[in-house]
């Protein structure tokens, strides 16, 4: 744990999932959680309370470790993600579920907003066509309308002063003109100051883009991590594939044509393997063990933990 005096542990990240109805967002979320959770139906809002689960980040050192201290059992560590319901246009005002699904994702760190990317007549869109950019635009929309009438009611309230007011008077404007409250160059005093709120388009997004099992499959290229802006998906396939044990999801891939002994990225770029790690880049946080390094008589568990780098 001493390794932690250089940021802070973190018990709990949460990460929301967000986007249009009938995208593939209860799909990826059963995908993710490696077990059939969440109601994934044609239809739009099948999803009403929220679907939440904790998945383990994957971790190349916590086996080894556990190893070499002599314990009987690893403990990964996890990330909290929370499955809404569909967000429609006029969220913000209520339409939908509006209301109830903007204050769970209040209460995330992150937000993965996925995008449909596929065509596929037998599942219903609700605008009647599917348009990514359009799409992804009604969702970001959504955030931005709800941000601003948070803003203009707090800024209403009398002990709203300091950095805080600030803070608040900086970014309204800039949400008006659709410029997000992460985009606007806030110092970490001011973030500090308005963290209570919640605000939506102050949490990084890594946008998901759910596309179909061919492309997902052969006509994937390799995404600049670094960048921890976007991935791709193909939920349904995935869901399915990520109950499978292991020997069943190679033979399964070898029956689509794939042979995973000489594409070795798949299995890294599966959601439940590449979502974690990116969610995990995109909030700058580490691992820390305990267990290594003290007597087998004291290690009966390695255990990782999350920490915030500073």
């Amino acid at each position: 744990i001493a390794a932690a005096t250089k940021g802070d542990l973190s018990t709990k990240i949460r990460v929301g999932i967000v986007g249009l109805p009938n995208v593939g967002k209860s799909s990826l979320f059963n995908a993710l959680a490696r077990r059939s959770q969440a109601q994934a139906e044609n239809f739009p809002f099948c999803t009403i309370e929220p679907n939440v689960a904790q998945i383990a980040i994957p971790d190349p050192y916590l086996e080894d470790l556990s190893k070499l201290a002599n314990s009987s059992k690893s403990i990964p560590a996890t990330m909290e993600f929370v499955d809404v319901a569909g967000l429609v246009a006029g969220a913000s005002k209520g339409q939908g579920l509006g209301n109830k699904f903007l204050a769970n994702i209040r209460e995330c760190e992150a937000i993965i907003h996925v995008v449909r990317n596929y065509e596929d007549r037998r599942v219903v869109h609700v605008a009647g066509a599917v348009d990514p950019v359009t799409d992804a635009e009604v969702v970001n929309n959504e955030l931005h309308q709800a941000d601003i009438a948070h803003i203009e009611r707090r800024l209403e309230k009398y002990n709203c002063k300091g950095t805080e007011r600030d803070a608040l008077d900086l970014i309204l404007p800039k949400l008006k003109e659709g410029i997000p409250a992460r985009s606007c160059g806030l110092s970490p005093a001011a973030v500090f100051s308005i963290k209570s709120l919640g605000l939506l388009t102050l949490k990084p997004v890594l946008y998901t883009f759910n596309v179909s099992r061919s492309t997902f499959l052969f006509e994937r290229t390799n995404s600049d991590t670094s960048l921890d802006l976007c991935a791709l998906v193909s939920a349904k396939m995935e869901a399915r594939m990520s109950q499978f044990e292991a020997q069943d999801r190679f033979d399964h891939l070898h029956k689509l044509g794939v042979d995973p002994s000489k594409d070795r990225d798949i299995e890294d770029n599966m959601c439940y393997n590449a979502l974690p790690i990116l969610i995990q880049r995109l909030l700058s946080l580490g691992l820390v063990y305990t267990g290594p390094g003290v007597p087998p008589s004291r290690s009966s568990s390695s255990k990782a933990y999350v920490i915030r780098r500073t």
